[in-house]
């Protein structure tokens, strides 16, 4: 993962300098995503884009029915590296 994100009441130039996106929200506050080394996504999905997308990218490790017996039932039978590199 690359990049923060933060909500700030004032920002300073270096919290600008490799800003992505700045949104102001309504108490005057700030939302910035910060990426020093550009590699990081911002996404607007609507609902249905939002399932599409979260359905090709896997199973949610968050989530109560995400366990290791599942994760191995996946995993069995593939030679592909988990994490390349």
């Amino acid at each position: 993962m690359t990049g923060a994100l933060f909500v700030k009441r004032t920002l300073d130039p270096d919290d600008r300098r490799h800003a992505v996106l700045e949104a102001w929200l309504d108490d005057g506050r700030t939302l910035v995503y910060h990426d020093v080394r550009r590699f990081g996504t911002i996404r607007w999905l609507d609902e249905k884009a939002w399932a599409s997308y979260s359905a090709a990218i896997g199973p949610e490790p968050l989530a109560d029915d995400f366990d290791a017996t599942g994760l191995g039932r996946v995993l069995r039978g593939s030679r592909a590296a988990v994490k390349k590199g």
